[in-house]
C-alpha cells in the first residue's frame, strides 16, 4: 500500500509540473500567433501605416531570437526555476505594455519585451520537464507539452480574431493576463530546480562579453532580414545590422576560442 501512494503521489506531483509549465506555454504561443489578426485594427486605432504594422510580429521575433543561445547556459547558471519565472515576469511585463499602449513606439517595445520572456521561459521550460520527470512519463511529458504548443499555435489566430471582432485589439493582451498569473503560481508552487543544477558543488561560469557579443549578433541579423523584409529588399538600416552582426560574431568567435575558465567552487 505504502508504495502505491508513493507511486500516486508522485505522478500527482509530475502531472502539477506538467500543468505548471503548460499553462504558460498554450498562452505565450497564443499570443505568438493570434495578433496577426489584430494588426488592421491596431493599424486603425494608432493610425499606423500598413506597411509599419509588421513590426508588430517583427519585434517579437527579434526579442525571442535574441537571447535564445544565452538562455541555455543562463537555465545551467541561475537555475531552470529562476529562468521560468524571469521568462513569465518579462512577458507580463511586455503584456501590460502592449495592453496600455498609446502609441506604436511602446505597442512595438512592449512585444520586444514579450519575445525575450518567450525566449527565456520556453528555454527553460523543456529542460524543467526533463529532469523534473523520469521515464515513462518524461516521454509522455514532452509529447502533451509539444501539442499544447502546437495546438496553441493553431487556435492563435482564431483566439485573436473573436477577441479582436468582441471588443477591441486590446482585449487580446488583456486575456493573457489571468493565465500568465496562474502560471506564476504554477511555476512558484511545482518547479524546482533538480540536484543537477550544480552538480559537485560546482557552478558553471558565464562569459559575460561571449554573451552579449552572440546576443548582439543574432539580434542584428535577425533586425536585418526582418528591415529585407519589411522594405522588400536591402536598404542602409539593414546592412548597418548586417555589418553590426558581423563585427559582434568575430567578438564572440574569439572570445570562445580563449581557453574556459574554472568553475566556481561552492564551499
Amino acid at each position: 500500500m505504502t508504495g502505491a501512494a508513493g507511486e500516486a503521489t508522485g505522478e500527482r506531483r509530475d502531472w502539477a509540473l506538467v500543468v505548471a509549465i503548460c499553462v504558460p506555454v498554450a498562452v505565450l504561443s497564443v499570443d505568438f500567433a493570434g495578433v496577426v489578426v489584430a494588426l488592421p485594427a491596431i493599424g486603425t486605432d494608432l493610425d499606423v501605416a500598413r506597411d509599419r504594422l509588421g513590426w508588430v510580429v517583427s519585434a517579437f521575433a527579434l526579442g525571442s531570437a535574441a537571447p535564445l543561445i544565452v538562455a541555455g547556459r543562463l537555465a545551467d547558471t541561475a537555475g531552470r526555476r529562476r529562468l521560468l519565472l524571469a521568462g513569465l515576469w518579462s512577458f507580463v511585463a511586455g503584456t501590460v505594455a502592449c495592453l496600455a499602449a498609446p502609441t506604436f513606439g511602446v505597442l512595438v517595445t512592449g512585444r520586444l519585451v514579450q519575445g525575450v520572456g518567450m525566449a527565456l521561459f520556453m528555454t527553460a521550460s523543456l529542460g524543467a520537464l526533463s529532469a523534473g520527470t523520469v521515464e515513462p512519463f518524461r516521454t509522455r511529458a514532452v509529447g502533451v507539452w509539444s501539442a499544447v504548443g502546437g495546438l496553441a499555435l493553431a487556435v492563435g489566430p482564431l483566439v485573436g480574431g473573436v477577441l479582436t471582432d468582441l471588443g477591441s485589439w486590446r482585449w487580446f493582451f488583456l486575456a493573457d493576463l489571468p493565465p500568465l498569473v496562474v502560471g506564476l503560481v504554477l511555476v512558484h508552487r511545482s518547479v524546482h530546480d533538480g540536484p543537477d543544477a550544480r552538480a559537485a558543488g560546482e557552478r558553471p561560469r558565464l562569459d559575460l562579453r561571449a554573451a552579449a557579443a552572440v546576443t548582439v549578433a543574432v539580434a542584428a541579423l535577425t533586425a536585418a532580414v526582418q528591415s529585407a523584409g519589411t522594405r522588400g529588399g536591402p536598404s542602409a538600416p539593414g546592412l548597418l545590422a548586417l555589418a553590426v552582426a558581423g563585427g559582434a560574431a568575430l567578438v564572440f568567435g574569439r572570445r570562445e576560442r580563449r581557453p574556459a575558465p574554472p568553475p566556481v567552487v561552492e564551499r
